[in-house]
Protein backbone atom coordinates (compact mmCIF):
# COMPACT_ATOMS: atom_id res chain seq x y z
CA UNK A 1 0.00 0.00 0.00
CA UNK A 2 0.99 3.63 -1.04
CA UNK A 3 0.37 7.26 -0.26
CA UNK A 4 -0.44 8.58 -4.32
CA UNK A 5 -0.89 11.91 -5.40
CA UNK A 6 -2.17 13.60 -8.84
CA UNK A 7 0.50 15.47 -10.77
CA UNK A 8 -0.47 15.91 -14.23
CA UNK A 9 2.56 16.96 -15.58
CA UNK A 10 2.45 13.94 -18.88
CA UNK A 11 3.94 15.39 -22.02
CA UNK A 12 1.13 15.40 -24.35
CA UNK A 13 1.66 13.04 -27.30
CA UNK A 14 -0.72 12.56 -30.54
CA UNK A 15 -2.55 9.39 -31.51
CA UNK A 16 -1.14 8.31 -34.85
CA UNK A 17 -3.60 6.21 -36.73
CA UNK A 18 -1.79 4.30 -40.22
CA UNK A 19 -4.81 3.20 -42.85
CA UNK A 20 -3.53 1.41 -45.31
CA UNK A 21 -4.66 0.15 -48.55
CA UNK A 22 -3.83 -2.75 -50.55
CA UNK A 23 -4.90 -5.62 -52.98
CA UNK A 24 -6.07 -4.34 -56.45
CA UNK A 25 -8.75 -1.65 -56.57
CA UNK A 26 -11.63 -1.59 -58.98
CA UNK A 27 -13.68 1.18 -60.04
CA UNK A 28 -16.65 1.60 -57.49
CA UNK A 29 -15.03 -0.44 -54.60
CA UNK A 30 -16.08 1.28 -51.29
CA UNK A 31 -13.65 1.93 -48.78
CA UNK A 32 -15.27 3.26 -45.58
CA UNK A 33 -13.90 4.53 -42.27
CA UNK A 34 -16.32 4.36 -39.32
CA UNK A 35 -15.78 6.65 -35.94
CA UNK A 36 -18.48 6.56 -32.59
CA UNK A 37 -20.83 4.70 -35.39
CA UNK A 38 -20.60 7.45 -38.10
CA UNK A 39 -18.91 6.30 -40.89
CA UNK A 40 -17.12 8.05 -43.65
CA UNK A 41 -17.26 6.03 -46.86
CA UNK A 42 -15.11 7.09 -51.00
CA UNK A 43 -15.68 4.80 -53.51
CA UNK A 44 -13.61 4.33 -56.18
CA UNK A 45 -13.36 6.71 -59.39
CA UNK A 46 -10.30 5.37 -60.95
CA UNK A 47 -8.47 1.63 -60.44
CA UNK A 48 -5.34 2.80 -57.86
CA UNK A 49 -4.49 2.76 -54.41
CA UNK A 50 -3.56 6.31 -54.92
CA UNK A 51 -7.23 7.53 -55.60
CA UNK A 52 -8.29 5.43 -52.76
CA UNK A 53 -6.43 7.77 -50.37
CA UNK A 54 -6.89 10.84 -51.83
CA UNK A 55 -10.47 10.35 -51.71
CA UNK A 56 -10.76 9.16 -48.18
CA UNK A 57 -8.91 12.03 -47.00
CA UNK A 58 -10.83 14.70 -48.86
CA UNK A 59 -13.51 12.83 -47.68
CA UNK A 60 -12.82 12.84 -44.36
CA UNK A 61 -11.75 16.41 -44.10
CA UNK A 62 -14.79 18.19 -45.91
CA UNK A 63 -16.42 20.36 -43.76
CA UNK A 64 -19.65 18.15 -43.81
CA UNK A 65 -17.47 15.50 -42.53
CA UNK A 66 -18.85 13.75 -39.07
CA UNK A 67 -17.61 16.06 -36.34
CA UNK A 68 -15.52 12.99 -34.62
CA UNK A 69 -13.72 12.71 -38.15
CA UNK A 70 -13.02 16.84 -38.27
CA UNK A 71 -11.14 17.11 -35.06
CA UNK A 72 -8.52 14.53 -36.73
CA UNK A 73 -6.01 15.76 -39.36
CA UNK A 74 -5.98 13.34 -42.58
CA UNK A 75 -3.08 13.61 -44.26
CA UNK A 76 -2.29 11.37 -48.01
CA UNK A 77 0.81 9.19 -47.67
CA UNK A 78 0.11 6.47 -50.76
CA UNK A 79 -0.59 3.41 -50.14
CA UNK A 80 -2.18 5.02 -46.31
CA UNK A 81 -3.54 7.73 -44.86
CA UNK A 82 -2.70 8.99 -41.58
CA UNK A 83 -4.62 10.51 -39.06
CA UNK A 84 -3.31 12.01 -36.21
CA UNK A 85 -5.51 13.73 -33.25
CA UNK A 86 -4.98 16.35 -31.33
CA UNK A 87 -2.31 16.43 -28.80
CA UNK A 88 -3.19 14.06 -25.57
CA UNK A 89 -6.83 12.89 -27.18
CA UNK A 90 -7.27 9.30 -27.66
CA UNK A 91 -9.92 8.35 -30.63
CA UNK A 92 -10.87 5.27 -31.89
CA UNK A 93 -11.70 4.35 -35.63
CA UNK A 94 -12.34 0.80 -37.33
CA UNK A 95 -11.78 -0.20 -41.14
CA UNK A 96 -14.16 -1.97 -43.48
CA UNK A 97 -14.23 -2.43 -47.19
CA UNK A 98 -16.43 -3.21 -50.19
CA UNK A 99 -13.88 -4.91 -52.51
CA UNK A 100 -13.61 -8.45 -54.01
CA UNK A 101 -9.58 -7.62 -54.19
CA UNK A 102 -8.39 -4.47 -52.52
CA UNK A 103 -8.00 -4.24 -48.67
CA UNK A 104 -7.70 -1.96 -45.97
CA UNK A 105 -6.33 -2.22 -42.42
CA UNK A 106 -5.60 0.33 -39.44
CA UNK A 107 -2.67 0.03 -36.98
CA UNK A 108 -2.60 2.49 -34.21
CA UNK A 109 1.19 3.80 -34.63
CA UNK A 110 1.61 6.06 -31.51
CA UNK A 111 -0.85 5.82 -28.87
CA UNK A 112 -2.10 9.29 -27.40
CA UNK A 113 -1.17 10.42 -24.01
CA UNK A 114 -0.54 13.24 -21.73
CA UNK A 115 -1.34 15.09 -18.77
CA UNK A 116 -4.90 13.99 -18.68
CA UNK A 117 -4.03 10.04 -18.80
CA UNK A 118 -4.64 8.43 -15.34
CA UNK A 119 -2.89 5.42 -16.68
CA UNK A 120 0.72 7.12 -17.32
CA UNK A 121 2.60 7.11 -14.77
CA UNK A 122 3.90 10.20 -15.45
CA UNK A 123 0.87 12.21 -13.92
CA UNK A 124 1.88 10.50 -10.37
CA UNK A 125 3.93 11.63 -7.92
CA UNK A 126 5.54 7.96 -7.14
CA UNK A 127 5.66 7.55 -10.75
CA UNK A 128 3.82 4.97 -10.92
CA UNK A 129 -0.18 4.22 -11.52
CA UNK A 130 -1.96 3.62 -8.51
CA UNK A 131 -2.09 0.25 -7.79
CA UNK A 132 -4.33 -2.37 -5.63
CA UNK A 133 -4.60 -0.78 -1.57
CA UNK A 134 -3.30 2.68 -2.61
CA UNK A 135 -4.44 5.54 -0.82
CA UNK A 136 -5.00 8.35 -3.86
CA UNK A 137 -4.85 12.12 -3.41
CA UNK A 138 -6.33 14.36 -6.09
CA UNK A 139 -5.44 17.62 -4.89
CA UNK A 140 -4.14 21.36 -5.70
CA UNK A 141 -4.08 21.39 -9.42
CA UNK A 142 -6.21 22.35 -12.57
CA UNK A 143 -5.24 19.07 -14.29
CA UNK A 144 -8.38 17.31 -15.15
CA UNK A 145 -8.63 13.24 -15.44
CA UNK A 146 -10.17 12.56 -18.82
CA UNK A 147 -8.65 9.28 -20.57
CA UNK A 148 -7.23 5.95 -19.39
CA UNK A 149 -10.28 5.60 -17.44
CA UNK A 150 -11.00 1.85 -16.94
CA UNK A 151 -9.26 1.01 -13.89
CA UNK A 152 -12.11 -1.63 -13.26
CA UNK A 153 -9.01 -4.31 -12.03
CA UNK A 154 -7.78 -1.66 -9.22
CA UNK A 155 -9.45 -1.34 -5.62
CA UNK A 156 -7.77 1.38 -3.91
CA UNK A 157 -8.27 1.84 -0.08
CA UNK A 158 -9.28 4.95 -0.52
CA UNK A 159 -9.73 7.94 -3.03
CA UNK A 160 -9.87 11.32 -1.91
CA UNK A 161 -10.39 14.28 -4.36
CA UNK A 162 -9.40 18.16 -2.29
CA UNK A 163 -11.93 21.11 -2.72
CA UNK A 164 -8.86 22.83 -4.03
CA UNK A 165 -8.48 20.86 -7.15
CA UNK A 166 -10.55 22.87 -9.68
CA UNK A 167 -9.93 20.05 -12.80
CA UNK A 168 -12.56 17.34 -13.56
CA UNK A 169 -12.48 13.93 -13.64
CA UNK A 170 -14.20 11.57 -16.17
CA UNK A 171 -16.00 13.73 -19.64
CA UNK A 172 -19.25 15.12 -20.10
CA UNK A 173 -21.93 13.35 -21.89
CA UNK A 174 -21.86 15.67 -24.79
CA UNK A 175 -18.29 16.17 -26.45
CA UNK A 176 -17.92 19.93 -27.18
CA UNK A 177 -16.78 19.30 -30.71
CA UNK A 178 -20.61 18.15 -31.04
CA UNK A 179 -21.34 14.68 -30.73
CA UNK A 180 -22.35 12.16 -28.15
CA UNK A 181 -18.92 11.28 -26.39
CA UNK A 182 -17.63 7.74 -27.49
CA UNK A 183 -15.01 7.46 -24.94
CA UNK A 184 -15.37 6.40 -21.46
CA UNK A 185 -16.93 9.16 -19.28
CA UNK A 186 -16.77 7.61 -15.94
CA UNK A 187 -13.35 6.85 -13.64
CA UNK A 188 -13.72 3.20 -13.44
CA UNK A 189 -11.99 1.89 -10.17
CA UNK A 190 -12.62 0.30 -6.88
CA UNK A 191 -12.46 2.48 -3.79
CA UNK A 192 -13.23 1.43 -0.08
CA UNK A 193 -13.18 5.12 0.87
CA UNK A 194 -14.10 8.00 -1.75
CA UNK A 195 -13.70 11.59 -0.09
CA UNK A 196 -14.70 14.88 -2.44
CA UNK A 197 -14.52 18.03 -1.79
CA UNK A 198 -12.03 17.81 1.62
CA UNK A 199 -10.31 21.04 3.10
CA UNK A 200 -10.26 24.80 1.30
CA UNK A 201 -11.54 25.30 -2.02
CA UNK A 202 -14.51 25.63 -4.65
CA UNK A 203 -14.48 22.38 -5.64
CA UNK A 204 -14.97 20.59 -9.16
CA UNK A 205 -17.79 20.91 -11.18
CA UNK A 206 -17.82 17.96 -12.76
CA UNK A 207 -16.47 14.65 -10.98
CA UNK A 208 -17.64 10.86 -12.29
CA UNK A 209 -17.16 7.52 -10.47
CA UNK A 210 -18.18 4.27 -11.21
CA UNK A 211 -17.24 1.96 -8.22
CA UNK A 212 -18.04 -1.39 -9.27
CA UNK A 213 -19.42 -3.85 -7.11
CA UNK A 214 -17.17 -2.68 -4.16
CA UNK A 215 -18.33 -2.07 -1.18
CA UNK A 216 -18.00 1.64 -0.66
CA UNK A 217 -18.84 5.19 1.55
CA UNK A 218 -19.14 8.06 -0.43
CA UNK A 219 -19.01 11.26 0.96
CA UNK A 220 -19.16 14.61 -0.74
CA UNK A 221 -18.21 17.43 1.48
CA UNK A 222 -17.47 19.97 -1.27
CA UNK A 223 -19.08 20.07 -4.54
CA UNK A 224 -18.10 23.39 -7.13
CA UNK A 225 -20.65 24.50 -9.55
CA UNK A 226 -22.16 22.02 -11.69
CA UNK A 227 -20.28 22.57 -15.11
CA UNK A 228 -23.59 20.54 -17.68
CA UNK A 229 -26.80 21.96 -17.08
CA UNK A 230 -29.05 20.38 -15.89
CA UNK A 231 -26.76 17.19 -13.65
CA UNK A 232 -25.26 17.12 -10.07
CA UNK A 233 -21.36 18.01 -10.05
CA UNK A 234 -21.15 14.35 -8.77
CA UNK A 235 -22.23 11.61 -10.51
CA UNK A 236 -21.58 8.18 -8.84
CA UNK A 237 -22.48 4.64 -10.61
CA UNK A 238 -22.00 1.67 -8.22
CA UNK A 239 -23.69 -1.32 -6.72
CA UNK A 240 -22.57 -1.62 -3.33
CA UNK A 241 -22.37 1.57 -1.38
CA UNK A 242 -23.16 1.19 2.02
CA UNK A 243 -23.16 5.42 2.65
CA UNK A 244 -23.70 8.50 0.19
CA UNK A 245 -23.53 11.02 1.94
CA UNK A 246 -23.66 14.79 0.51
CA UNK A 247 -23.03 18.16 2.79
CA UNK A 248 -22.41 20.91 0.25
CA UNK A 249 -22.99 21.15 -3.66
CA UNK A 250 -24.89 18.76 -6.16
CA UNK A 251 -24.68 14.62 -6.47
CA UNK A 252 -26.17 12.01 -7.77
CA UNK A 253 -26.16 8.29 -8.07
CA UNK A 254 -27.57 6.63 -11.44
CA UNK A 255 -29.15 9.54 -12.63
CA UNK A 256 -28.55 8.82 -16.63
CA UNK A 257 -31.34 6.35 -18.21
CA UNK A 258 -29.88 2.77 -17.98
CA UNK A 259 -27.85 3.57 -15.13
CA UNK A 260 -27.68 1.60 -12.10
CA UNK A 261 -26.73 2.21 -8.33
CA UNK A 262 -27.11 0.72 -5.00
CA UNK A 263 -26.78 2.01 -1.91
CA UNK A 264 -27.92 1.44 1.64
CA UNK A 265 -28.49 4.91 3.36
CA UNK A 266 -28.41 8.17 1.65
CA UNK A 267 -27.73 11.57 3.56
CA UNK A 268 -28.40 14.79 2.36
CA UNK A 269 -27.06 18.07 4.57
CA UNK A 270 -28.82 21.45 4.52
CA UNK A 271 -26.17 23.00 1.81
CA UNK A 272 -26.41 19.47 -0.82
CA UNK A 273 -28.66 18.12 -3.18
CA UNK A 274 -29.01 14.72 -4.11
CA UNK A 275 -30.30 13.58 -7.30
CA UNK A 276 -31.35 9.59 -6.98
CA UNK A 277 -32.16 8.15 -10.43
CA UNK A 278 -35.15 5.93 -11.69
CA UNK A 279 -32.24 2.71 -11.93
CA UNK A 280 -30.93 3.91 -8.59
CA UNK A 281 -31.72 1.14 -5.44
CA UNK A 282 -31.66 2.72 -1.58
CA UNK A 283 -32.45 1.39 1.03
CA UNK A 284 -32.58 4.50 3.56
CA UNK A 285 -33.08 8.71 2.42
CA UNK A 286 -32.44 10.98 5.20
CA UNK A 287 -32.46 14.67 4.03
CA UNK A 288 -32.07 18.41 5.26
CA UNK A 289 -31.60 19.66 2.14
CA UNK A 290 -32.81 19.39 -1.48
CA UNK A 291 -33.58 16.05 -2.96
CA UNK A 292 -34.98 14.28 -6.14
CA UNK A 293 -35.87 10.99 -5.86
CA UNK A 294 -36.66 8.64 -9.21
CA UNK A 295 -36.57 5.21 -7.75
CA UNK A 296 -37.96 3.01 -4.72
CA UNK A 297 -37.09 3.68 -1.22
CA UNK A 298 -37.96 2.05 2.05
CA UNK A 299 -37.54 4.51 4.41
CA UNK A 300 -37.62 8.15 3.19
CA UNK A 301 -37.21 11.18 6.23
CA UNK A 302 -37.01 14.78 5.27
CA UNK A 303 -36.12 16.60 8.03
CA UNK A 304 -36.14 20.06 6.13
CA UNK A 305 -35.57 21.67 2.93
CA UNK A 306 -37.81 20.28 -0.09
CA UNK A 307 -37.52 16.45 -1.23
CA UNK A 308 -39.77 15.72 -4.58
CA UNK A 309 -40.33 11.93 -5.58
CA UNK A 310 -41.15 11.59 -9.66
CA UNK A 311 -42.59 9.10 -11.65
CA UNK A 312 -43.96 5.62 -10.13
CA UNK A 313 -41.52 5.64 -6.93
CA UNK A 314 -42.24 3.82 -4.63
CA UNK A 315 -41.69 4.92 -0.48
CA UNK A 316 -42.42 1.89 2.06
CA UNK A 317 -42.21 4.66 4.88
CA UNK A 318 -42.39 8.31 4.59
CA UNK A 319 -41.56 10.30 7.59
CA UNK A 320 -41.58 14.07 7.35
CA UNK A 321 -40.39 15.48 10.19
CA UNK A 322 -40.16 19.68 8.62
CA UNK A 323 -39.74 20.84 5.20
CA UNK A 324 -41.86 19.45 2.22
CA UNK A 325 -42.04 16.68 0.17
CA UNK A 326 -43.70 16.73 -3.28
CA UNK A 327 -45.04 13.45 -3.88
CA UNK A 328 -45.20 14.18 -8.04
CA UNK A 329 -44.74 10.04 -8.20
CA UNK A 330 -47.82 7.46 -9.07
CA UNK A 331 -45.86 5.07 -6.66
CA UNK A 332 -47.60 3.30 -3.20
CA UNK A 333 -46.91 4.85 0.24
CA UNK A 334 -47.05 2.50 2.43
CA UNK A 335 -46.94 4.32 5.64
CA UNK A 336 -46.77 8.32 5.99
CA UNK A 337 -46.05 9.99 8.94
CA UNK A 338 -46.32 14.26 8.58
CA UNK A 339 -45.18 16.64 11.19
CA UNK A 340 -43.92 18.85 7.84
CA UNK A 341 -45.60 19.21 4.80
CA UNK A 342 -46.36 16.44 2.23
CA UNK A 343 -47.80 18.10 -1.02
CA UNK A 344 -49.46 15.69 -3.78
CA UNK A 345 -50.58 18.89 -6.15
CA UNK A 346 -47.41 18.19 -8.59
CA UNK A 347 -48.88 15.52 -10.30
CA UNK A 348 -52.73 14.63 -10.49
CA UNK A 349 -52.02 10.81 -11.10
CA UNK A 350 -54.48 8.66 -8.49
CA UNK A 351 -52.02 7.11 -5.90
CA UNK A 352 -52.27 5.46 -2.67
CA UNK A 353 -51.40 6.00 1.11
CA UNK A 354 -51.95 3.22 2.94
CA UNK A 355 -51.64 4.40 6.72
CA UNK A 356 -51.46 7.69 7.98
CA UNK A 357 -50.67 9.92 10.93
CA UNK A 358 -50.77 13.74 10.87
CA UNK A 359 -49.01 15.24 13.74
CA UNK A 360 -49.15 18.52 15.21
CA UNK A 361 -47.86 21.18 12.89
CA UNK A 362 -48.19 18.94 9.99
CA UNK A 363 -50.00 19.62 6.36
CA UNK A 364 -51.31 17.11 3.60
CA UNK A 365 -52.29 19.21 0.43
CA UNK A 366 -54.42 17.33 -2.39
CA UNK A 367 -56.78 19.92 -3.71
CA UNK A 368 -57.18 16.99 -6.69
CA UNK A 369 -58.15 14.65 -4.94
CA UNK A 370 -55.66 12.33 -6.52
CA UNK A 371 -54.84 10.03 -3.16
CA UNK A 372 -56.98 7.05 -2.02
CA UNK A 373 -55.88 7.02 2.01
CA UNK A 374 -56.51 3.27 2.88
CA UNK A 375 -57.12 3.75 6.56
CA UNK A 376 -58.01 7.27 6.64
CA UNK A 377 -55.37 9.41 8.19
CA UNK A 378 -55.43 9.37 11.34
CA UNK A 379 -54.94 12.71 13.99
CA UNK A 380 -51.74 12.92 16.40
CA UNK A 381 -53.17 16.28 18.41
CA UNK A 382 -55.56 18.45 18.13
CA UNK A 383 -57.55 18.81 14.78
CA UNK A 384 -56.27 22.69 14.96
CA UNK A 385 -53.10 21.86 14.70
CA UNK A 386 -52.98 19.80 11.19
CA UNK A 387 -53.78 20.96 8.02
CA UNK A 388 -55.32 18.58 5.54
CA UNK A 389 -56.62 20.24 2.07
Amino acid sequence: MATVRWTGRAQAISQVETITIGGTIAIGDTFSVTINKKTVTYKAAAATIADVTAGLVKAMSDKSAPAEFREITWSDQSPDVVGTGPAGVPFTCTVSKNSAAGTISRTTTTAATGPNHWDNADNWDSGSVPAALDDVYIDGTSTSILYGLNQSGVGLSSLTIGANFTGTVGLPKDNPAGYVEYRDQYLQIGATTVKIGTGEGSGSGRIKIDLGSTAASVSAWKAGAALDSGLPAVIILGSNLSTFEVVDGSAGLAVFGGDTGTATTVLVGANGSMHLGEGASVQTVTTSGQATIECNVTTLTVDDGTCTVRGDATVAALIVNGGTCQYESSGTINSMTVSGAVDFSGDMSPRTVTDTTLKRGGRILDPYRSVTFTNGIQLDGSVNDVTAA
